[in-house]
């Protein structure tokens, strides 16, 4: 019995095709040109239409900023920024800091808060190369602008 097709080469899966949820945008120095308030695939989405928006963003040096806006904005208007570090958003705040990586963004409007939080994932298990004892990470690639990993998988778990 096969359970996947034996190359996964270039598949990509669309999560909810066709939902509208609503969305905010995180323009930054990730972006190709920095702080791009007019790019819109750079949204994070509100799945229950709470005001609570979550999403994922890779930040390629150790001095990744990035901001808030509600609409999309040549000059960033309306931003949202956060001068304290706090996780508390002001309006017109400073651009918030992170390091280089892969995040986990999470704003809640309601409150006027946002978290961010560093992700590493990876493939574990007798059918990866390290087995049980050694995860593989997966990796960022600008490329194709997604975490990607290329490993051989044997039979196994």
């Amino acid at each position: 019995m096969k359970k996947f097709p034996a190359d996964l080469t270039g598949i990509v899966a669309e999560f909810n095709p066709g939902k509208n949820y609503s969305k905010i945008y995180v323009p930054g120095s990730f972006q190709n040109v920095p702080f791009d308030g007019l790019d819109t695939k750079n949204a994070i989405t509100s799945s229950k239409n709470n005001k609570i928006y979550e999403g994922y963003r890779y930040f390629d040096n150790d001095n990744g900023e990035f901001v808030i806006i509600r609409n999309p904005s040549s000059t960033l208007s309306g931003k949202l920024g956060d001068t304290d570090g706090d996780g508390k958003l002001e309006s017109n705040g400073a651009n918030i800091k992170v390091g280089k990586g892969f995040y986990y963004i999470k704003v809640d409007l309601n409150n006027n808060t946002y978290v961010t939080e560093k992700q590493t994932w990876s493939v574990i298990g007798d059918a990866t190369p390290g087995g049980w004892d050694t995860d593989t990470d997966f990796t960022w690639n600008n490329e194709l602008n997604m975490l990607t990993v290329k490993l051989d998988l044997k039979p196994g778990n």
